[in-house]
């Protein structure tokens, strides 16, 4: 349980991680940050369209043991459970969405973060599902908002960029 709460704190960590490697490159660097914005904006639509509470919330009379960690992980679950303010956020998994996102970042610009996030990434992944955050299909639909934003966070970032003849980047 440690371990699993953990790792779902790592999605805090990511975003920051291929920012500040991308920094000194303004090309990539926008790039990311455009990706990783648009996959936010397009977890929080389908929250709005597909208000679907956790199974924490949802059936927790169905899980008949707590989880129950040495030292962390009870106080990472109060803290996060208390700063959620809006409960139907689960489908799909902006955790999974933004943190494939990211992993392909990295696998992108930089194979090293990529190794090194490789795990922790499978694992929060896990931990979404363990922790009992999210459904499977919730996963899935992480997946599917990954797949969606890279391919059209990529064509219109790429269009635009033609459109405005790369004039973000001329100094």
């Amino acid at each position: 349980t440690e371990l699993m709460q953990i790792s779902y704190c790592v999605y805090y960590f990511l975003p920051f991680m291929i920012g500040i490697y991308l920094i000194k490159n303004k090309k990539e660097f926008y790039r990311a940050l455009f990706l990783i914005l648009l996959c936010y904006y397009l977890s929080y639509t389908g929250y709005i369209i597909f208000p679907a509470l956790g199974p924490r919330y949802s059936i927790p009379y169905m899980f008949q043991n707590e989880l129950n960690g040495i030292f962390l992980a009870e106080r990472i679950n109060y803290f996060l459970n208390s700063l959620e303010g809006i409960k139907r956020d689960a489908f799909p998994s902006g955790h999974v969405g933004i943190s494939l996102v990211v992993l392909f970042l990295m696998l992108r610009y930089s194979k090293k973060l990529f190794w090194i996030s490789f795990m922790p990434v499978l694992f929060l992944i896990l931990s979404t599902i363990y922790c009992r955050y999210h459904y499977f299909v919730d996963i899935l639909g992480g997946v599917v908002l990954t797949v969606v934003t890279l391919l059209t966070g990529n064509l219109y970032y790429n269009f635009w960029l033609i459109k405005n003849e790369n004039s973000l980047f001329k100094e």
